[in-house]
């Protein structure tokens, strides 16, 4: 990593992070083939990029047929010290309720175990920590929809001056 090109803090990977998480849940051939309804379907699909997996926590326009979403985004409520920062990825899987029985179960549910089983203790997605699964809840955002949310953790470094080298 260039430290040059960086101030003090490392909000500055918050875009880095976004786009590994968006190509990594796109690049997956079980959530592919979930969101798509297709069976063996060709990965990457970067089609699905910002048309059904959005790096926001919500789905821009309204959508005018039955879908399945995956949205997420990246907080960082609190700073432990000068040198430790707890980042939290939220994703929300969300379906239309006419899509959402599968032979295999609800799509939510596939959704949500494919994307822990993806994500949880990998530590190549963002942080110099384990990506933890904190929570997982359901809602109902608006009707028709239904949504599962995920929460995990993961701990970064604070500030340049506090690590020799990332």
């Amino acid at each position: 990593m260039d430290m040059k090109k960086y101030d003090d803090v490392f909000l500055n990977y918050l875009n880095e992070y976004e786009q590994t998480i968006m190509k990594t849940l796109c690049s997956d051939k079980q959530i592919v083939s979930l969101l798509t309804g297709v069976e063996n379907p060709k990965i990457p699909n970067k089609s699905l990029m910002y048309k059904q997996v959005f790096p926001f926590n919500y789905v821009p326009d309204t959508s005018q047929e039955a879908k399945t979403f995956i949205t997420f985004y990246i907080e960082v409520p609190s700073a432990y010290n000068s040198t430790l920062k707890n980042y939290y990825l939220y994703i929300g899987i969300t379906t239309h309720e006419s899509l959402m029985r599968t032979g295999s179960g609800k799509v939510t549910t596939l959704l949500a175990t494919a994307v822990d089983n993806l994500l949880n203790g990998r530590m190549d997605i963002m942080g110099i920590g384990t990506l933890e699964l904190v929570s997982s809840t359901t809602s109902t955002p608006v009707e028709s929809y239904h949504t599962r949310h995920l929460t995990y953790s993961v701990k970064d470094w604070n500030k340049v001056n506090s690590i020799v080298k990332r």
